[in-house]
């Protein structure tokens, strides 16, 4: 059981920060040629891409942790669904970032994702067991 809070917590963490990776190595290459660090790309775009990465990080998290599960797979994407979304909104706070409605589309969709991903991954649990072995 301990083991399984501990995935749990390090897939939160991860669908949180390989995301904010992603975005820092692509405005990083985007604005590798100019000295003022400008991407050169619209923020709206990056905001869209990041809503995207982050549905994808969270969807991939729900699936690593809820695969091992037996029981109450789509009460844990839940809950890391809502554990990733705290983890944001702390940050955006952290940073004094302003209030942007594609902020508030972007954490309903990693809800959206962790609960998919969790449903998923037992329909691919169901989909394995009905095999027959003989």
């Amino acid at each position: 059981m301990m083991r399984h809070w501990g995935r749990f917590v390090v897939a939160a963490v991860m669908a949180e920060a390989v995301p904010l990776a992603i975005m820092a190595g692509l405005v990083a290459a985007l604005a590798a040629g100019d000295p003022f660090g400008d991407p050169g790309v619209s923020p709206r775009i990056l905001r869209w891409v990041e809503a995207l990465l982050a549905g994808g990080a969270a969807l991939l998290a729900a699936l690593w942790v809820t695969r091992p599960l037996t029981t109450n797979r789509i009460g844990y994407g839940v809950a890391l669904g809502v554990v990733v979304i705290l983890l944001d909104i702390g940050l955006l706070v952290a940073n004094g970032t302003a209030f942007n409605w594609m902020q508030v589309a972007s954490n309903f969709g990693r809800l959206e994702s962790a609960v998919f991903g969790s449903w998923l991954a037992g329909r691919r649990f169901r989909a394995r067991a009905a095999i027959p072995l003989g």
